[in-house]
């Protein structure tokens, strides 16, 4: 059930805790994967390189609301990461917050069953309602700050998975805006008064995926991002840059008939030029090379 709950998320608890971050460095080509399962798509640019057994993982899902994939995240998906993350490291924690506009994100959760995986699997759920804020400078955007969860500071990695959808305001969510989930309904609210497409790309300045997963075995290629026209597309796609991963779902939304974005050129849309102005990656179709499964 849909509950406004700007109200009760809107205090906003302050974190001492120091945040830092380290900057993307943008690599040439950029390699995106594109397969039949998130194991296959990871394993094929070796997304999980750098992970050690004594590290730390947080997995960023997509719980914006208590609808079913892909309105949020799949349980088998979510599930199937987890087992991939344990031939790595065993310290796997999923996090998220919901949007203001649906129940506390652990209601959502439980409805989707987010919960029950992570119950099952033994890995830790934090809802970053619970817990506080810490305000980070960003320079050189309009946003100028942001407040992001205290829990980012906990991990030595931070996972982006994704959903393949468009969306009403945005027109498209996937691996640049599934990190709002991490910044406080203050920051989105101030995002949504002005500039959304430009500060979805803003606010990434202080994330630095390890990994950027999109679940895109089934889409939304219109409405979105809790509803919409489904299509399926029996794809899941990976990438350290979240530029070129954005660039290819969208072509493959487009593809896919999406009437929301015929007539757009990525490369020219708010999100991904901004994001290109900032380093966040890649500038043009050169520079990306698409890695499929044999």
């Amino acid at each position: 059930m849909v509950t406004f709950r700007i109200g009760s998320v809107i205090k906003l608890g302050k974190s001492c805790k120091p945040f830092t971050f380290t900057k993307f460095k943008v690599v040439k080509p950029a390699l995106v994967s594109k397969a039949g399962s998130l194991t296959k798509a990871v394993n094929l640019i070796n997304g999980l390189k750098g992970v050690k057994k004594n590290h730390s993982v947080l997995i960023k899902p997509n719980i914006n609301s208590d609808d079913f994939y892909p309105g949020t995240t799949h349980p088998d998906r979510l599930r199937e990461l987890i087992k991939l993350l344990r031939t790595k490291t065993n310290n796997i924690t999923v996090g998220d917050m919901s949007s203001a506009f649906w129940g506390h994100t652990r209601l959502c959760s439980d409805s989707v069953g987010i919960t029950r995986v992570c119950e099952k699997e033994g890995v830790p759920l934090l809802f970053f309602d619970n817990h506080k804020w810490v305000k980070v400078s960003l320079p050189g955007t309009s946003l100028k700050s942001a407040y992001y969860s205290e829990r980012l500071c906990d991990y030595d990695h931070l996972i982006n998975f994704c959903v393949m959808k468009t969306h009403r305001q945005a027109d498209f969510t996937l691996s640049l805006k599934n990190l709002m989930g991490c910044i406080h309904p203050r920051t989105r609210l101030r995002m949504h008064t002005h500039l959304l497409k430009e500060r979805i790309a803003e606010f990434n300045l202080a994330l630095n995926p390890l990994i950027n997963i999109v679940d895109g075995t089934q889409c939304f290629i219109d409405g979105g991002p809790d509803k919409g026209d489904l299509r399926d597309s029996s794809v899941v796609l990976a990438s350290r840059d979240r530029v070129a991963l954005d660039v290819t779902c969208i072509k493959l939304l487009k593809s896919l008939g999406s009437k929301t974005l015929k007539s757009v050129d990525p490369w020219d849309h708010p999100q991904i030029s901004a994001a290109v102005r900032l380093g966040l990656g890649v500038s043009g179709d050169k520079d990306i090379k698409i890695i499929k499964e044999s």
